[in-house]
């Protein structure tokens, strides 16, 4: 199997444009722009367009509430006593914030 470049990627999965962006330390580390933002325009991607994150969202409250479980600070086996899932020991400070 040959490696494929990130245009090569989108071109296979039909891909119009995108941003990959690298956090170090709390801040960007890299950003990189690929293809264009629609395929009728063709105007390319730039550091300050804006994508649909479409289902991303789930995704990303997954791995946090996972995070918050392996933790210890989420507790998806026991109900407040208001039918919420409740935070074990709430910190000032989210876990997230370490990455």
């Amino acid at each position: 199997m040959t490696a494929l470049n990130i245009e090569e990627r989108m071109k296979a999965l039909h891909i119009q444009g995108l941003t990959i962006t690298t956090i170090k330390n709390k801040k960007i580390f890299q950003s990189e722009q690929y293809g264009v933002r629609n395929k009728h325009d063709q105007f390319p991607v730039m550091g300050n367009t804006m994508f649909n994150v479409c289902s991303i969202s789930k995704l990303l409250t997954t791995v946090l509430a996972c995070k918050l479980i392996d933790e210890q600070l989420l507790q998806l086996d026991k109900w407040s006593q208001h039918g919420q899932y409740p935070l074990i020991h709430p910190q000032p400070h989210s876990p997230l914030d370490n990455y």
